[in-house]
């Protein structure tokens, strides 16, 4: 699997005070594909119908070499304490997450997401299956 992610950059940011642009490409043999995961955002669930669509999908491909880490301070139940707790947090694979919106992208483009998903999955699970 071949991805590419670019930005652009206006001028005055930390790289340049010119405009530019950033590109970064990256390749991941099916093999190393750990999870693909997909979250739907889904409007007014209590009228949803099965096979029906959502707003928004996201699609995130895990290969375990981005993590993101969210830190917070940590606290108890007393409001009138003083100490300090440490700092508590999560951990999430973070490869790649891709967020298609119907109202950005298309409903087109939602529902080739899902295709997009689901035919990911079934190569990553067949290269599985023969690596055994």
């Amino acid at each position: 699997m071949v991805f590419v992610h670019a930005d652009d950059h206006g001028g005055d940011s930390e790289h340049s005070e010119e405009a530019h642009g950033i590109v970064t490409s990256e390749s991941v043999a099916l093999s190393a594909v750990r999870a693909v995961m997909v979250t739907h955002v889904v409007p007014s669930p209590e009228r949803y119908r099965r096979g029906a669509l959502g707003k928004e999908v996201t699609l995130t491909v895990g290969w375990g070499s981005v993590a993101r880490i969210d830190l917070e301070p940590a606290g108890c139940a007393d409001p009138a304490c003083e100490a300090d707790h440490g700092m508590t947090g999560t951990m999430t694979g973070d490869d790649l997450a891709l967020r298609i919106s119907e109202d950005a992208e298309g409903r087109d483009a939602v529902r080739e997401t899902l295709a997009f998903a689901r035919a990911l999955s079934a190569a990553t699970v067949a290269v599985s299956a023969s690596a055994r």
